[in-house]
């Protein structure tokens, strides 16, 4: 069976393209921005290992990684959904962000340590893995019923990762747009900022030298 992956994560590879293609065409950054597409996460992160192991960057020159993994292909939400929300001073960036765009933000830590971010997270990187999530908007009431039912018992998980992951004219992108907005704004506000993201005392992940003061 040919798995194709168009939501998880040939959509989050959309995304980053996008983002960096309109990044480029910004003023640049005071801090380099390199975009990275890796592969074997299911593998044992074997694409994100290998970067660390072999980066360009200077060594513990790394100020925080945001991973794209699957895209949101259901619509607006009225929630941006933060796997890491409480760990580190990347929840300012994120929840004024979501706010400017009318959104509140969720947290769903449970997923935390299951992306590509994670291998970071281990080096002492702080990072975030988050997309749209929660109450759909502009949708009708069949199908927020279905959805509700999907969300409940894993449909929407499970198509992520199975051959059924297919492009579909249903699609919604809309929730998509917003997240490669926000995630691109946030990259290049981090680029700019004279101080370097933080892990909070609480952070699993927190190393003595970047904790938060």
């Amino acid at each position: 069976n040919i798995w194709n992956g168009a939501v998880d994560d040939a959509g989050g590879v959309a995304q980053l393209i996008e983002i960096a293609r309109q990044l480029a065409i910004a003023p640049p950054p005071k801090r380099t921005i390199v975009f990275v597409a890796t592969t074997g996460e299911e593998r044992g992160f074997l694409g994100a290992r290998h970067f660390l192991a072999h980066t360009p960057c200077p060594d513990g020159e790394i100020a925080a990684v945001i991973n794209l993994d699957w895209f949101w292909e259901l619509g607006r939400t009225r929630d941006f959904a933060t796997h890491g929300l409480g760990y580190s001073s990347l929840d300012q960036v994120v929840q004024r962000l979501a706010t400017a765009q009318g959104r509140g933000t969720t947290a769903i830590n449970a997923y935390f340590g299951g992306g590509d971010q994670l291998p970071f997270l281990f080096a002492g990187i702080p990072g975030l893995h988050g997309g749209s999530w929660g109450t759909l908007i502009d949708r009708p009431k069949d199908f927020e019923d279905n959805y509700g039912a999907m969300m409940s018992n894993g449909a929407i998980l499970r198509e992520g990762n199975s051959n059924r992951d297919e492009v579909r004219e249903e699609w919604d992108i809309s929730g998509a747009v917003q997240d490669a907005e926000l995630l691109g704004e946030m990259a290049l506000e981090l680029a700019n900022t004279a101080r370097v993201p933080c892990w909070t005392a609480e952070s699993q992940f927190a190393i003595r030298a970047r904790l938060c003061r």
